[in-house]
């Protein structure tokens, strides 16, 4: 479960719905690649979203394929517009790259990684 998840859950009001589609950035567990260790299965704050009675659903963006023309015509405008940033680290050159993906791993990336090789 991500910084983010752990956060929202602990400040949610009771009741309150949560949407999460944070696999792509989330934390992953030990690999040989990395030093970190698995971490424990389900949520490290279940008594909190118990005691609150959060709903959680996981999803997916494949699921919403069929509206993706919907999506582009109405937040196109708003992405043209400079209205939506998105969160990147940027790592320069060729020689950092295997930095890079091991900081996917280990969580020292905000928003996508890029490689930067010109």
């Amino acid at each position: 479960m991500s910084i983010s998840t752990m956060w929202a859950a602990k400040r949610s009001k009771r009741r309150s719905r949560r949407c999460e589609c944070t696999a792509g950035s989330s934390p992953v567990a030990a690999s040989p690649l990395t030093t970190r260790k698995k971490p424990q299965p389900g949520p490290s704050n279940l008594f909190n979203m118990i005691t609150k009675r959060l709903t959680m659903k996981g999803l997916m963006v494949r699921d919403y394929l069929d509206r993706q023309g919907e999506f582009e015509k109405e937040v196109g405008g708003y992405v043209r517009a400079g209205k939506v940033k998105n969160k990147e680290t940027v790592v320069e050159g060729i020689d950092q790259a295997v930095r890079a993906f091991l900081g996917l791993f280990e969580g020292t990336n905000i928003g996508k990684m890029v490689v930067k090789v010109a």
